[in-house]
């Protein structure tokens, strides 16, 4: 059984640049996640494909929604595919609405170079001293705040070393370098300065938050400071992780996952592995034989939006810990041979 977990972001004055629609899915293959541009009515999709069953959530107000999509005939991202139709895939371009004004991102490039020229007519002292990639305590007033650092990394301008680098993806070497030797505040990092916790945040402290355009999760470490959990820059692949996020974290949408599996695995005669079965075309037809009644039960659910919290005026750091190494996934992410038909623009894990 693929489920996916929909969401879909109300920006700030119903900003229709920055409100977006993401899919991730309960599957370990790759893609596994996207992002949409909304439909024209600002509303989650409603599948045509009759094998597919969902929640019904209103959208009618700025927030995060959520809404849950199943079927026990699709798999893996052909579910999305099922789901999106023809809506537009911004995921290679998700932090377009995001990103600083390039006079800002122009000035920072400019205040690293720079510097980088006055490190090299400095070269011997630096290099004793082990100062050669300019170090960003030493930006302050100029444009280069963390949310430029974080955009021009992202873009692969520039190639961000130091304790403090966990806020971006790995990065080639480039001309451009800077030293993270402070940290940066989280809070100056995601949309609205807000994470989104959930019913386990106590137990787990993990939360959900949007960054540069995507929808990540970040751990509270047992320091206080902050630490992706999930994959920056490969985000196609975080689309498990943030499934079983929502299960472990949100009760209206575990409870609501679990009833539908159970429902089936009933019609199953509640015994052996619901997945071998899955794949013998008579139970799907047994299934499909009950689909009234399944999309009766599901469509009565209405799940509620996730609750942000602010994290500005608190200590937001980021972590200077190794990133986690995402042993959560009990398997291999394999890759479909036959993406190039659901995103063409493939990043490669």
């Amino acid at each position: 059984m693929v489920c996916v977990a929909a969401f879909i972001l109300i920006a700030e004055q119903w900003n229709r640049e920055q409100s977006r629609l993401v899919f991730a899915v309960n599957d370990f293959s790759y893609p596994n996640y996207g992002v949409f541009q909304l439909p024209d009515d600002n509303l989650f999709p409603v599948p045509k494909d009759p094998h597919i069953v969902t929640t019904k959530t209103v959208v009618d107000r700025i927030g995060t929604h959520v809404q849950l999509y199943c079927s026990h005939r699709w798999r893996d991202y052909s579910i999305i595919s099922k789901i999106s139709d023809n809506l537009n895939d911004i995921s290679e371009d998700a932090a377009y609405a995001f990103l600083s004004p390039i006079m800002d991102k122009n000035g920072c490039r400019s205040d690293i170079m720079r510097m980088m020229e006055r490190k090299k007519e400095k070269s011997l002292i630096n290099t004793l001293f082990g100062y050669s990639v300019p170090r960003w305590s030493n930006y302050g007033g100029t444009s280069c705040s963390p949310k430029v650092i974080a955009e021009l990394a992202f873009e692969g301008v520039i190639d961000v070393q130091g304790s403090y680098r966990n806020f971006v993806p790995p990065t080639r070497k480039t001309s451009l370098s800077i030293d993270i030797n402070k940290p940066f505040q989280l809070s100056d990092l995601v949309y609205q300065g807000q994470v989104y916790t959930g019913s386990d945040w106590q137990h787990n402290q993990r939360a959900l938050a949007w960054y540069e355009g995507h929808l990540h999760i970040f751990k509270n470490t047992k320091r206080g400071s902050w630490l992706p959990f999930t994959d920056l820059g490969a985000e196609r692949k975080n689309g498990d992780l943030i499934y079983k996020h929502m299960l472990q974290n949100h009760r209206s949408f575990s409870r609501t996952h679990n009833e539908l599996i159970g429902y089936v695995s009933n019609i199953a005669g509640g015994h052996g592995d619901l997945e071998a079965k899955l794949q013998n075309p008579t139970f799907l037809d047994q299934v499909d034989s009950h689909a009234s009644t399944i999309k009766h039960n599901v469509e009565k659910v209405k799940l509620e939006p996730l609750s942000p919290l602010s994290i500005r005026g608190t200590q937001s750091f980021i972590s200077d810990q190794k990133p986690y190494g995402k042993s959560s996934r009990p398997e291999k992410i394999y890759n479909l041979n036959y993406i190039g038909q659901y995103a063409p623009a493939r990043r490669l894990p």
